[in-house]
């Protein structure tokens, strides 16, 4: 039992990881489309953002 908590912990945890460094990238690039109105690359960060959701609805599960 312990040792099933522990990988769903260490699982959450690698999911956590993966998200921030999702969100990280995507405010790097939006700050860099912002600061060349670089359109493309804002487009890129608004359809990157849905990943993010779906990581977080799956994390809410």
């Amino acid at each position: 039992m312990r040792a099933i908590f522990r990988q769903e912990l260490q699982q959450v945890g690698d999911d956590l990881l993966h998200m921030s460094n999702t969100v990280a990238t995507g405010m790097r690039q939006a700050t860099a489309a912002l600061r060349e109105t670089d359109l493309q690359v804002a487009q890129r960060v608004i359809e990157a953002d849905a990943a993010v959701d779906a990581l977080e609805r799956q994390l809410d599960e």
